[in-house]
């Protein structure tokens, strides 16, 4: 008997289909990406024509009816996602739509998963995202895609020129050299006379902390430890002993620079991960 391709899987790949052709034609480009990503769609915001620098992801899930999610007199669906993708999702700077798409009539309902409408249910194994009936996906519904995604992209670029302004009066306050990484939370302070101080912040500081604990040690020398293994490490790779790192999924990555090790590191964030899964105290 020849295989049979199971309905879920047509659903799924019609459903990302609808949704690249509804994009399509509202001038937006909509980029499939591969399977191992987890989002299904990159859309770029093009206004008449011209492109804009204002992009979003969207997440796609199919159903045969829309009602089987909806709560009569309730307004919204009820959808189920597991709380690994809640969590992975709410860390994009860029907006992550989450579209459901009901087969039986061909429309659609969406809102942004990291700034929903409606407050999101994480009581349960999986997290529930209440979507808006509303939100249905036609003219005035995209338009709304557009006008959240380009105040969300605005608020961030405030806030990131909001710290830069701040730092450059720090280091005019302490007459010093400032520089702060918001991401990897390591502000650097290199003062005139050549000494340089280090401050960590939030998911880092956090991560000293339990690595501290674990070994009995000080977050100070935890630190240390760090920076003295990631220079052992870069000295042995320009001294010709390739590097050979694990990413999250299992894989090896054989890095020959200490460029690639560098980019392997910061692509990875493994220990933004390794934070979320430290035991409660």
């Amino acid at each position: 008997m020849s295989p049979r391709r199971p309905r879920a899987h047509l659903n799924s790949d019609l459903s990302v289909a609808r949704l690249q052709e509804a994009f399509t034609l509202q001038g937006w480009t909509a980029e499939v990406l591969g399977k191992d990503y987890g989002e299904d769609l990159l859309v770029r915001i093009f206004d008449d024509g011209e492109a804009t620098p204002y992009t979003f992801y969207v997440q796609v899930k199919s159903t045969e009816t829309l009602s089987r999610y909806t709560r009569k007199g309730g307004g919204y669906v009820r959808y189920p996602i597991s709380l690994d993708h809640l969590e992975h999702w709410l860390k994009f700077s860029d907006p992550v739509f989450l579209v459901i798409w009901d087969r039986e009539t061909g429309g659609a309902v969406w809102d942004m998963i990291q700034e929903t409408s409606l407050p999101v249910d994480t009581s349960g194994v999986k997290a529930k995202i209440l979507v808006p009936m509303r939100n249905s996906l036609d003219g005035q519904g995209l338009e709304r895609m557009r006008t959240q995604t380009v105040s969300r992209h605005r608020r961030l670029n405030r806030e990131q020129r909001g710290s830069e302004i701040l730092v450059d009066l720090l280091s005019e306050s302490m007459n010093a050299e400032v520089s702060y990484d918001s991401q990897a939370g390591i502000m650097v302070i290199e003062h005139h006379d050549g000494n340089m101080e280090m401050r960590l912040f939030g998911a880092t500081l956090e991560l000293m902390h339990w690595m501290a604990k674990e070994r009995d040690s000080t977050p100070e020398e935890v630190f240390r430890h760090v920076i003295r293994s990631a220079a052992e490490t870069v000295l042995s790779i320009e001294a010709g002993t390739p590097y050979e790192y694990r990413n999250s999924d299992g894989s090896v990555t054989i890095c020959h620079t200490a460029e690639e090790w560098a980019s392997c590191i910061k692509a990875g964030e493994d220990y933004v991960g390794w934070v979320e899964e430290m035991p409660d105290d």
